[in-house]
């Protein structure tokens, strides 16, 4: 445990008044493989801290100079956040709680165990700092990686874009690549409406070349006009797809717009007059040739570079040699003998060969046109490799990306921590396994997290605050923490992490009374006392507590036996049953049988203070004994009378004698009044 694989130092500093005990901690911890220093006051603790690296602190609330709540404030204001653990004297509840809130990973009560539990609950603490730290390292290579995307774009020659599949086109995303397209900055055309920017002429023909590609859900490229914001007329060529789900339902339409303003004017300039605009042709950035029977007629400088030719050594060569083996597997629209014998504009990609033998990725634009005398074909073609390798690098990108958000999402759906994630609008997108055992979750996605945790959440960089969650029989108390999910400069939502504080403060149970039975009371318990039963039969006790619930008394049972059975048997349709097990049940209220001075003990304490002339019934005191031991059951009893006696409310426990010694026994005996009733007995006998 010395060192571990995500590189987090094992330092832990020890806090304490009493050099015995804290001298017993670190010689324990020792045994373990941590390496442990301790300090005896509170001032010396924070100049160690000071000095040193520790990646935990066990504090001893209660130190010579100072609390352990002044002491976290004063390691605030030197701005030092190192997790800690609180140890605390017995009874001193409230102060767990409000430690809690400061951040403490846990509280520990100093009583016979405190040496048998502390290894486990550092082991734990550290599995929450490296679970914490991957979550935090995840996140950073997301933000890294979304950066790379976004230099990626800016240096695409175009705009790539996402819009909705509605009339206008709504713009949800533009790449910087936009202001050389429409003139505006790719920050401004957010919500803006791309269908206004085509030509009116245009626009039928853009529409029905994207639906027909939308319903074959095949990629589409379509050459158009636009005007931009100050109404210059361009020429763009668009390629892009749909965007759909795992159903098959049309989510939006995403792809990439490059301006072919030049390409276009080249076009028509040598359609209408070859000789006008030679020159021009001759400094296009792409290359041009006329092929007539399959030869080169005319070929300028741009294309003989970009094959690695001279203009002479091209002219009247078969086309055929500059165009890779796989360009028979390209379908070509509108061609049926190859690419040279088509009667319409056409545009498709390639692969062609250079001098060299480098392969090049080329787009290719073939339109009819008359030369010397008869047809020929008119051809553009532009290098695009270096925009393709881009194109297939963004698609690497964003499967690495899809597959460590997935990673991400296991890591969080799986981490013990329960965890909610919503929208801008604080509606339930994703809620994780812990936090669904929590709040007994089944349907949430869309669900206003405030209808969940019953308070509205403030949209806001960092909330912690408590509420009450209302659960089966009782209430349990949440500690609530939030924080945005940030994207740059936008808000995206919330991640929402629950902590159940129910270990420290207990249940709170509601006391109600089951519907009257209007006969005479059978037994009759005095108010404040512990009464039990010694039988290794439970029914007689389980007899007399439902007479009392039945006659106006409100109860809780505590028992070893399942609390549904329970409640079925006798017909309990209010009265809570709490089931002492080591499992987590949903629908149920469970409590751990290590937690009995934690959880069980507070909600009791709870139960008797809110409860007028009530009963509490236990039903499994020689388990809590087997999981525990008799000490601590003993000291258990004996808060609990401290409470009882001052209150008007009594508890009932069944015992079986001969499941324990004879000294322990009488030990338990001393604080509580054996309840014997001769009929009752002789009856279940």
């Amino acid at each position: 445990m010395g060192k571990n694989n995500n590189n987090i130092k094992t330092g832990i500093l020890i806090i304490g008044s009493k050099k015995e005990l804290v001298v017993s901690i670190r010689k324990t911890l020792k045994r373990y493989g941590f390496e442990a220093e301790y300090a005896l006051k509170g001032s010396k603790g924070i100049e160690m801290i000071g000095a040193g690296e520790y990646s935990m602190i066990l504090l001893d609330f209660s130190l010579p100079d100072m609390t352990g709540k002044e002491l976290l404030g004063e390691l605030k204001k030197e701005g030092t956040d190192v997790p800690f653990v609180v140890i605390t004297n017995t009874g001193e509840e409230t102060v767990a709680v409000e430690m809690m809130k400061l951040g403490a990973r846990d509280i520990l009560v100093k009583d016979d165990h405190l040496l048998d539990i502390i290894p486990n609950v550092v082991k734990r603490v550290f599995e929450q700092i490296r679970i914490e730290r991957r979550l935090a390292e995840t996140e950073n290579r997301l933000k890294e990686g979304q950066r790379s995307t976004s230099n990626l774009l800016k240096n695409l020659p175009g705009m790539a874009y996402r819009c909705k599949n509605d009339e206008e086109r709504t713009l949800l995303y533009s790449s910087e690549g936009s202001i050389g397209i429409t003139g505006y900055q790719f920050s401004d055309l957010s919500g803006m409406s791309y269908t206004q920017f085509i030509d009116p002429i245009d626009r039928d023909y853009v529409f029905n070349k994207l639906n027909m590609a939308l319903h074959e859900k095949s990629a589409f490229d379509i050459t158009y006009r636009i005007h931009t914001v100050k109404g210059e007329e361009r020429w763009v060529l668009e390629k892009g797809s749909g965007i759909f789900s795992i159903d098959g339902e049309l989510q939006g339409i995403e792809g990439f717009i490059m301006d072919i303003t030049q390409q276009k004017i080249a076009e028509d300039a040598l359609q209408s007059s070859e000789d006008k605009y030679r020159n021009l042709i001759e400094r296009s950035n792409d290359g041009i040739v006329i092929v007539k029977n399959d030869l080169f007629k005319f070929v300028n400088n741009r294309m003989a570079r970009i094959f690695g030719y001279e203009v002479s050594e091209m002219l009247n060569t078969d086309f055929s040699k500059y165009i890779s083996p796989d360009f028979e597997e390209i379908e070509v629209e509108g061609h049926e003998d190859g690419i040279m014998m088509g009667t319409t504009n056409v545009q498709y990609e390639t692969h062609a060969i250079r001098s060299d033998g480098e392969i090049l990725t080329v787009l290719v634009n073939v339109g009819p046109i008359e030369y010397d005398g008869g047809p020929a074909d008119f051809i553009f073609i532009r290098d695009i490799s270096v925009r393709k390798r881009a194109e297939e690098e963004l698609i690497i990108y964003r499967s690495n990306l899809e597959e460590k958000t997935k990673q991400l999402e296991k890591l969080i759906e799986e981490s013990p921590i329960a965890t909610i994630s919503t929208d801008i609008y604080g509606n339930v997108t994703t809620v994780n396994k812990s936090a669904k055992r929590l709040l007994e979750l089944d349907e949430y996605i869309n669900r206003p997290v405030s209808s969940i945790l019953g308070q509205e959440i403030e949209m806001k960089k960092k909330n912690n605050f408590t509420v009450d969650l209302y659960k089966n029989e009782g209430v349990i108390p949440l500690n609530v923490s939030t924080a945005l999910i940030e994207e740059g400069s936008d808000t995206r939502g919330m991640i929402i992490t629950l902590k159940d504080l129910s270990e420290i403060s207990g249940l709170i149970i509601k006391p109600v009374e089951e519907e009257r039975i209007d006969t005479e009371l059978e037994y009759n318990l005095d108010k404040g006392i512990i009464f039990f039963i010694d039988s290794e039969d439970t029914s007689p006790s389980y007899e007399v507590f439902i007479d009392l619930v039945r006659h106006g008394k409100p109860g809780l049972c505590v028992s070893r036996q399942n609390s549904l059975r329970i409640k079925r048997k006798y017909d309990l349709l209010k009265t809570p049953v709490i089931w002492l097990t080591r499992n987590e049940i949903d629908g149920m209220t469970c409590i751990h049988p290590s937690d009995i001075f934690t959880k069980l003990q507070s909600t009791l304490v709870n139960f008797i203070k809110d409860a007028r002339d009530g009963i509490i019934f236990i039903d499994g005191l020689e388990y809590l004994i087997s999981q525990n031991d008799f000490g601590m059951v003993l000291k258990f009893i004996q808060a609990i009378n401290d409470d009882l006696m001052v209150s008007s409310s009594r508890l009932l426990i069944n015992l079986d004698s001969n499941a324990m010694e004879n000294r322990e026994f009488h030990s338990l005996k001393k604080e509580m009044k054996m309840y014997v009733d001769l009929d009752m007995i002789e009856a279940f006998l």
